[in-house]
């Protein structure tokens, strides 16, 4: 990974740093926190719904923070120039193996807030089962785009996903926002179904 030449984001070395990321990196974050979550939570039905309610969130939070931050809608140098520093970086090198899965500077404190989030609206117990899942959904996430830029995988699922994200590269005004499912872009009609 050290000897592909990537484009440089900052033309300072400290920041340029920082927009790079090792995809072992969520991993070691964010996996000790799946453990103590794993840890508190109760074992039941509700904690099961509860998962499975986290992991359909981060689906939702992908989607939304895809299409209205990554592709911000906003016409303005500014815009602009943060767009590309979050996101649009990607698309012009969408292959570079260090800007595949988020810099913590930018998963961490969104986690933070979406933790802040959760603890306002669940009890305790409640609040473990639903982090685990949006949490394991968030992680499934990140790998699965790595997936998708670099696995060579024949799994159908993975096929259809990969070209359906090689679709959203490509594809001007952008279309097809889900990484790790389609289902929102049906919904919100930004699948694009006439795009082969």
């Amino acid at each position: 990974m050290q000897d592909y030449k990537r484009i440089r984001l900052f033309k300072s070395d400290f920041l340029e740093r920082f927009s790079v990321v090792h995809p072992i990196i969520p991993a070691i974050i964010y996996i000790p926190i799946l453990f103590y979550c794993s840890f508190h939570m109760q074992v039941s039905l509700q904690s099961l719904i509860l998962i499975f309610s986290g992991i359909f969130l981060w689906t939702f939070v992908e989607y939304t923070m895809h299409r209205f931050f990554f592709h911000l809608p906003i016409n303005t140098k500014w815009a602009k120039k943060i767009s590309y520093t979050i996101h649009g970086i990607h698309h012009k090198d969408p292959h570079d193996p260090l800007r595949l899965v988020a810099p913590p500077l930018m998963s961490i404190p969104i986690g933070l807030l979406f933790l802040y989030i959760f603890s306002r609206f669940f009890t305790l117990n409640n609040f473990f089962s639903f982090t685990f899942g949006f949490t394991l959904s968030y992680l499934g996430y990140d790998y699965l785009h790595w997936t998708l830029h670099h696995s060579k995988s024949k799994n159908r699922i993975i096929y259809y996903l990969r070209r359906n994200h090689a679709i959203h590269h490509h594809h001007i005004p952008p279309k097809r926002f889900g990484v790790t499912s389609p289902l929102w872009d049906f919904i919100f009609n930004t699948y694009n179904p006439n795009k082969k």
